[in-house]
């Protein structure tokens, strides 16, 4: 008799607004498993969609979705378990901020307010799934930056003028900032990187002297997320 086609399982994590991270393709018992996962922004929804080659209503197989969290081994907690109790009937159980939608070939466990207690290492496992052959995929979030505050100018010469300001976000190896200056009475700004290594002081240079000059600032990180331009300050030239 023919081998009888083992079943897989697809797992991808889909946020609102996300960034794509990692992209795997890995064999499972001689079945391609495919899993994507994106990055969130903290405070949105997010969702995990299980992919199975074949319709979980007509096989009646029990199945979970579990986080991992970080560690490094299978220690793992059921967010959501469903195990059919009639030919008709699936019952699912969700814990606290998970809810879950229909199955058929497709299962979606959506996450209505992502925090840090739901990041980490998702699965999608059933009955006769070798669970420790799925490569999982990692749903990660990065807050939403905010605009810096405090400007105000620490110094300045006939042409030049030194600001600092206050970064309201959490500091990471990614994080550079950018500083936007025109004269007062013009509607065009010029735009320059503050390097990393002056933290939150920056000198303009290049200036006029004894002119007033409406100085912002803003936030970047390195994933390409930035932050809107901070409330301006007035610096003046000597």
């Amino acid at each position: 008799l023919p081998e009888t086609p083992k079943p897989m399982i697809l797992l991808r994590v889909l946020t609102v607004s996300s960034l794509l991270l990692d992209y795997i393709v890995v064999s499972v018992e001689g079945v391609d498993t495919q899993s994507t996962c994106e990055a969130v922004r903290q405070g949105t929804s997010g969702r995990i969609t299980c992919y199975y080659s074949e319709d979980i209503r007509q096989t009646h197989r029990d199945f979970s979705v579990r986080w991992y969290g970080y560690h490094n081994d299978d220690k793992s907690v059921a967010v959501v378990t469903c195990s059919w109790l009639n030919v008709q009937d699936v019952t699912c159980v969700a814990e606290p901020g998970y809810t879950y939608g229909e199955v058929s070939n497709t299962f979606v466990v959506s996450i209505r307010n992502v925090t840090n207690q739901f990041l980490g290492r998702y699965a999608c496992l059933g009955v006769h799934f070798a669970a420790d052959k799925i490569i999982p995929c990692f749903l990660n979030a990065s807050e939403e930056l905010v605009p810096p505050s405090e400007i105000h100018q620490i110094n300045s010469t006939y042409e030049s003028t030194t600001i600092s300001w206050r970064d309201n976000n959490t500091r990471n190896n990614g994080t550079t900032y950018q500083v936007r200056y025109k004269p007062l009475w013009s509607d065009e700004y010029t735009s320059v990187d503050a390097v990393q290594s002056s933290f939150t002081n920056f000198t303009i240079v290049g200036l006029v002297p004894g002119s007033d000059y409406n100085v912002s600032v803003r936030v970047l990180r390195a994933d390409g997320e930035s932050s809107d331009w901070s409330t301006g300050t007035v610096a003046r030239t000597k």
